[in-house]
């Protein structure tokens, strides 16, 4: 639920810059609406514990401007709780699993949260998560992504993959996966990244 009036302020200053506000799609802690083909504004919910969530997608997105991987913002309202941000576009990644050059780039998107210290916090099950797009990655939806000592991104990834058949559960890769939640560095990360890539089911 969104507040009526709050929504019509936030319709009346798109309509201003921008042809058409359309509702796109509801999720568990806002609404989204198109305002262009390539742009869309996350209204953030009024109810059940959403509160801040749009805040911290932008903060968030903000660390991770510098990336390709990542819808850019293009406009934060803070006393009105929304955002506007890059449409993305294109196929679940679920479509892509046995399709090695995808999901090694999955990887090296997921080894930029883990350095920069954040955890996405859905890599569990991404597949609604990441998009595929004429070979370009993207990754959406930051509302519950925390900052984190230790984050997860790469090793959920992984343990996603072996879940879903798309890499055979050796010996040698679950060894790398435990050495890398505990120390995620740069050689371990290879390491990883070459087991994933010698045990990937085509």
């Amino acid at each position: 639920m969104i507040e009526r009036a709050r929504l019509e302020k936030i319709k009346k200053l798109m309509l201003k810059e921008h042809d058409f506000f359309e509702f796109l799609a509801r999720g568990r802690r806002g609404f989204v609406y198109k305002i262009m083909p390539d742009l869309i504004v996350k209204v953030e919910r009024d109810d059940i514990g959403s509160q801040g969530s749009i805040e911290n997608e932008y903060n968030m997105l903000e660390q991770l401007k510098d990336y390709d991987y990542f819808p850019k913002i293009i406009k934060y309202n803070k006393s009105l709780r929304f955002l506007v941000r890059e449409f993305v576009k294109g196929d679940l990644i679920e479509k892509y699993l046995h399709e090695q050059s995808i999901i090694l780039e999955c990887l090296k998107m997921c080894r930029i949260l883990d350095i920069k210290g954040i955890n996405q916090g859905e890599l569990t099950n991404p597949f609604k998560h990441i998009f595929v797009n004429n070979g370009k990655i993207m990754m959406i939806d930051f509302e519950r992504a925390k900052p984190a000592n230790n984050p997860k991104n790469v090793s959920q990834f992984v343990q996603y993959l072996i879940r879903n058949k798309a890499v055979k559960k050796s010996a040698e890769l679950i060894s790398a996966v435990k050495k890398y939640k505990n120390s995620c560095s740069d050689k371990i990360f290879n390491d990883l990244f070459l087991f994933v890539k010698l045990n990937f089911i085509h």
